[in-house]
C-alpha cells in the first residue's frame, strides 16, 4: 500500500495532452482544473484518492491533513469551519483556490466544504467512499457496495475500489525487486496482509492459520511466499505469521515512511495471490494483475465472510468461545449495525457485498475451496474488464463541463482482458483449436446471450443460422434429436466434419445440438463426440447436455451439468447505441424533456399481453405523463398481439409516439432510444430488454403484466386496489405471491428476476419514484467462459 507521505512539497504534472472539448470547458479557456487531493489517513482510502487524481491526467497538489479529538463536535452538525483541523501539522490552505477538491474519509469534508466557500463556490467535490455530509450537498461521491448507499443523483456506484496501481508504477517496481528476490526461486506465490477491521480480528490465532494455509498451497504449487504487512496488522498477529511459515519466503514487516516497502514489486513479480479479504484496495489492486486471487477469510459470528450466513443457527451462537474468538466482543455490536439499513447514524460498512462480487465475477476465490490449484503461469482469458476507474474519470470531466472522450492510458498486453484464468493451462497458441459452432435462431435475444459467451472464448467459432417451419415458430415440438422442425431450404448447412463444441439456446435449437451430437458420436469414438452448452434449462433429456447455464429466473436445479448464474447475459453494443442515437437525435428534440422509453413485449407462456393489458398499460402511461412530465416514445416487439398495438394506436396520450414492430427492422428507434431517453419503462415480459436497461444503468422501472388465469387476474385487482403508497407496497407483495402461485409447474419463474432487480436497486416497480441510475449488475460472463473453456478443454 502507499507507505510514503504525500504532502504539500509533492505536486504532480500532468502526463496526458487532454483534447479540445465543447464550448464552455476549461479547453476554451486553455488551462486545465487545477486539483487538491486532500490526505486521508487510512492508505487504501488515500489510494484510492490518488488513483483518481492521476487517471484524470490533470496535475494535482495533495494537502496534508491533521485534527485535533475535538473536530468531529464541529463536524458532525455540518459546520463549515477549520476549528478542529491542526493547522500547525497540516499544509496550509491559501489561495489561489483549487476548480476540484479530491478526498476520502469523513474528517476531509469539513475542510473541503470551508474551501468552496472561500472560492465563492467555485470548487468542485468529489468524495470517495461514503460520506457524512448529505449528498445534495456535495457535487460527486464515487462509492461501493459495501457502503450501501442509497441511490441519488450525486452518486455514482461503481462496483470495485479505485486504485493507483499503473503498468509503468509495475513496470518500476519489477526492476528494483527482481534482483532482490534473485535467491528466492520461482514461481512466486505474494501474501497481502492486513488486519483487524470492524468485526474481524486478525488476531494470533488467525495470523498462524493463515501462515499454514499459506505454507501449504505454496508446497502444491513448489512455489516461495512472499509476504508483505501492513499498517494494519498487528506486531503479534506479524510474530505469529512468520513464525507459521515453513517454506522459502521474505517476509516484510510493515513500516511508516519506508521507501524499501515491497509491496508494488510484490504485485508485478507474484505469479498468484493470498489477500486477507479485509483490505479491499489490496484485493483491487491485487486482481488488477491479471493473475489468480484467492481471499483468506477470518472472523465468525453474524458477521462471517465465508460460510454460514443469514438464518443458520450457526451464525447466532455468538456466545460460544470459538466465536467470540473469531470475532471479539466489539465485533458484536458491529455485527448487529451491518444487519440494520444505512442511514446516517449507521455508517458500517458489510465488506461481504464486495467479496460476493469478486467470487460471483471470477475475479477471485476463497482460500478455503478451489476446486483445483491454478498454474502459476496462467495467464487471463478474455473476460470483462473492471471499467470502475474509466466511469469515474467520464463523471468528473462531465462534471467539469469538459470531454468525456481523452483517452485512459492501457497497457497494451491488458487492453483486452480483466482478470483470473485459474485453469491449468499450456499455451493456447501452441494446441489446436477446437471446432466451435454456434446455433442461432430467430431469438435476438437468446441469439444475444449465445453470442456474448462465444466472443468470451479464447477460440474463432462458426455461425449457423437456423429457420424452423412455420407450425413450429410459436408451436412447441417434443424434444428429440430431430430436425423435423427445421426448414433445410432457408437454413444453413449442417453436415460433417462434426464440431467439438455446440453452442445454443432455446428447446427448438436444442433440439438440433442433440442430433448433431448423435451424428458425430456415430462417425466417431463416443468420447470424441460433440459437446453441447446450452444458455437454459433444457426441455428433456437434461442428462445429454455437458453444460447448462440457468440464471436466476429459471426454478431451482441440481445437477454437475448445471451451473446457475444471476442474470441473463446480455452484451451491450455501444457502438452501435451511439451511431443509431445520433442518426436519430434531431426526430426526438423537439419533443418535451425528460424523455421516457417504454419497451413493449408481449405473449409468453404464463404471461399474456392482450388488448385488456394494452388498455391498462395506456392508462398507467397517461398518469404518469400527466404527474411527471415529459415525452412517452413507445416501441412494440415482434411478440406484441397486432390487437395489442391497435389498442395502444388508440389509447396512448396525446404527444406519445408509438413506433410499432416491423418485419423488414426498418423504423425502429429501439437502440436510438438507448441513448437518448432519460428513463425507461419495460413490460416485466421481456428479460432481454429489461436485461439491456439495466446493463446500461439507466433509470428503469418494470411494468408488471400480471400471469395469464384467475389467478393473474386477482393479482392485478390488488395491485390497484388502494392507491397509497404504503398500501400499494403490502398489497404487491400479496400480489407477487398469487402470481409465483400462478407460474406453479413452469420451470421459469419470471417474477424472481424482477425481485433481483429491484432488491439490488437495478430498477423500481412502475409507479415508484425512479431511481437516480448509474448502477449495473454484476457481470458473470467471465465465469461462464471459464467453465466453457475448461469443458472443452477437458480440464
Amino acid at each position: 500500500m502507499f507507505d510514503q507521505a504525500d504532502n504539500e512539497a509533492t505536486v504532480y504534472k500532468s502526463t496526458q495532452r487532454i483534447p479540445d472539448a465543447a464550448a464552455g470547458g476549461y479547453e476554451d479557456v486553455g488551462r486545465q482544473p487545477t486539483v487538491w487531493v486532500l490526505k486521508c489517513h487510512r492508505a487504501g482510502d488515500h489510494a484510492q484518492s490518488l488513483g483518481l487524481a492521476r487517471a484524470l491526467g490533470w496535475s494535482f497538489t495533495v494537502k496534508e491533513t491533521k485534527y485535533h479529538w475535538y473536530e468531529a463536535f464541529f463536524a458532525l452538525p455540518g459546520a463549515v469551519t477549520l476549528i478542529g483541523l491542526n493547522r500547525r501539522r497540516s499544509s496550509p490552505l491559501t489561495p489561489p483556490w483549487p476548480d476540484l477538491i479530491i478526498m476520502a474519509g469523513r474528517q476531509n469534508e469539513t475542510p473541503a466544504k470551508w474551501i468552496r466557500r472561500q472560492s465563492g463556490g467555485r470548487s468542485r467535490i468529489v468524495v470517495l467512499g461514503r460520506y457524512w455530509t448529505p449528498p445534495d450537498e456535495l457535487d460527486l461521491v464515487v462509492t461501493t457496495p459495501q457502503f450501501r448507499l442509497p441511490p441519488h443523483p450525486n452518486v455514482l456506484h461503481n462496483n470495485f475500489p479505485l486504485h493507483p496501481v499503473t503498468p509503468k508504477r509495475l513496470d518500476d517496481a519489477a526492476a528494483i525487486w527482481t534482483p532482490r528476490l534473485a535467491g528466492l526461486a520461482a514461481p512466486y506465490l505474494a501474501v497481502l496482509v492486513g488486519g483487524s477491521s470492524g468485526p474481524y480480528i486478525f488476531s494470533r490465532r488467525t495470523a498462524q492459520r493463515l501462515g499454514r494455509e499459506a505454507s501449504a498451497l505454496a508446497r502444491a504449487l513448489g512455489a516461495s511466499l512472499l509476504i508483505c504487512t501492513s499498517a494494519r496488522t498487528g506486531r503479534g498477529a506479524m510474530a505469529a505469521l512468520e513464525r507459521a511459515i515453513d517454506v522459502p519466503c521474505h517476509f516484510y514487516r510493515w513500516r511508516a515512511n519506508d521507501d524499501n516497502n515491497p509491496y508494488h514489486g510484490f504485485l508485478a513479480l507474484a505469479d498468484a495471490f493470498i489477500v486477507t479479504a479485509d483490505s479491499m484496495s489490496m484485493l483491487a489492486e491485487a486482481c488488477h494483475t491479471h493473475r489468480p486471487v484467492y481471499m483468506f477469510e477470518f472472523g465468525g459470528g453474524p458477521a462471517a465472510m465465508h460460510g454460514p450466513r443469514g438464518r443458520d443457527k450457526r451464525v447466532r451462537q455468538w456466545w460460544r468461545l470459538s466465536q467470540l474468538l473469531d470475532q471479539g466482543l466489539l465485533g458484536l455490536p458491529y455485527a448487529w449495525w451491518i444487519g440494520r439499513p444505512a442511514r446516517r447514524l449507521n455508517r458500517s460498512r458489510d465488506i461481504r457485498l464486495v467479496q460476493d462480487l469478486y467470487i460471483r465475477s471470477g475475479r477471485a476465490k476463497w482460500l478455503t475451496d478451489p476446486p483445483q490449484l491454478p498454474s502459476p503461469n496462467a495467464k487471463a482469458a478474455n473476460m470483462v474488464p473492471m471499467d470502475d476507474l474509466q466511469q469515474a474519470v467520464r463523471r468528473v470531466r462531465r462534471m467539469m463541463g469538459m470531454s468525456t472522450e481523452a483517452p485512459l492510458p492501457r497497457h497494451p498486453e491488458h487492453a483486452n482482458h480483466a482478470v483470473v484464468d485459474f485453469a491449468t493451462a499450456m499455451p493456447r497458441d501452441t494446441r489446436q483449436s477446437p471446432r466451435i459452432w454456434v446455433i442461432l435462431s430467430d431469438k435476438a435475444g437468446d441469439n444475444a446471450q449465445v453470442l456474448a459467451v462465444a466472443d468470451a472464448l479464447p477460440w474463432p467459432y462458426d455461425i449457423k443460422r437456423i429457420q424452423v417451419r412455420e407450425p413450429y415458430v410459436l408451436g412447441k415440438p417434443k424434444i428429440t434429436a430431430s430436425l423435423d422442425h427445421v426448414d433445410l431450404a432457408r437454413s444453413d448447412r449442417l453436415e460433417a466434419p462434426w464440431p467439438d463444441l455446440v453452442l445454443t439456446s432455446g428447446r427448438r435449437m436444442s433440439m438440433i445440438a442433440l442430433w448433431i451430437q448423435e451424428r458425430s458420436q456415430a462417425a466417431a469414438a463416443p468420447e470424441q463426440r460433440s459437446k453441447i452448452v446450452l444458455i437454459g434449462l433444457p426441455k428433456g433429456h437434461i442428462e445429454r447436455f455437458d453444460l447448462a447455464v440457468l440464471a436466476g429466473h429459471y426454478r431451482q436445479c441440481r445437477g454437475d451439468n448445471l451451473m446457475r448464474i444471476d442474470y441473463p447475459l446480455q452484451r451491450i453494443d455501444e457502438t452501435a447505441i451511439a451511431a443509431e442515437t445520433d442518426r436519430w437525435r434531431d426526430a426526438f428534440a423537439s419533443l418535451p424533456q425528460p424523455l421516457t422509453a417504454v419497451l413493449v413485449g408481449g405473449q409468453t407462456g404464463t404471461v399474456p399481453f392482450d388488448a385488456a393489458a394494452a388498455s391498462r398499460l395506456a392508462k398507467d402511461l397517461g398518469k404518469l405523463v400527466a404527474s411527471q412530465g415529459g415525452s412517452l416514445v413507445v416501441t412494440t416487439s415482434r411478440r406484441t398481439p397486432p390487437e395489442a398495438v391497435a389498442v395502444l394506436e388508440r389509447e396512448l396520450p396525446r404527444g406519445a409516439v408509438l413506433y410499432p414492430w416491423r418485419t423488414d427492422g426498418l423504423h425502429n428507434p429501439y437502440r436510438a432510444l438507448l441513448g437518448l431517453a432519460e428513463r425507461f419503462v419495460v413490460t416485466s415480459d421481456s428479460l432481454s430488454m429489461l436485461m439491456e436497461i439495466a446493463r446500461l444503468g439507466r433509470p428503469l422501472a418494470i411494468y408488471s403484466i400480471s400471469p395469464a388465469g384467475r389467478a393473474g387476474r386477482w393479482a392485478t385487482r390488488l395491485n390497484r386496489l388502494i392507491p397509497g403508497q404504503a398500501a400499494r407496497g403490502w398489497l404487491r407483495k400479496l400480489a407477487d405471491f398469487v402470481a409465483r402461485f400462478a407460474a406453479l409447474g413452469h420451470d421459469r419463474d419470471l417474477t424472481a428476476l424482477h425481485r433481483r432487480l429491484v432488491a439490488d436497486g437495478l430498477a423500481v416497480w412502475f409507479g415508484e419514484q425512479f431511481n437516480a441510475g448509474g448502477r449495473r449488475p454484476v457481470d458473470e460472463l467471465a465465469r461462464v467462459a471459464d467453465r466453457v473453456t475448461k469443458l472443452v478443454e477437458g480440464a
